[in-house]
């Protein structure tokens, strides 16, 4: 959430500062969590060709640091 001070200073023209003459004004987060996925299920390639990649999107930006841990499983050289 955010949060923002308000306060009114200073009238001009005559007027005359009332009371209550702060404010609270709170923000709710209620943006959903952006979500990462692979950009494809499956890659294949030569045996020669080095790196192999495999490209993860990130749906919406965010403020919010993301971390990704990943595992490679089934990997065999013949």
């Amino acid at each position: 959430d955010e949060t923002v001070n308000i306060a009114i200073m200073a009238p001009t023209g005559g007027a005359i500062l009332g009371t209550p003459n702060t404010a609270v004004l709170t923000i709710t987060d209620n943006d959903p969590a952006p979500t990462v996925a692979f950009s494809l299920t499956s890659s294949s390639g030569p045996e020669a060709t080095t790196p192999a990649a495999m490209t993860v999107f990130l749906s919406a930006i965010s403020n919010l640091t993301a971390t990704i841990d990943y595992t490679v499983t089934n990997f065999s050289v013949s």
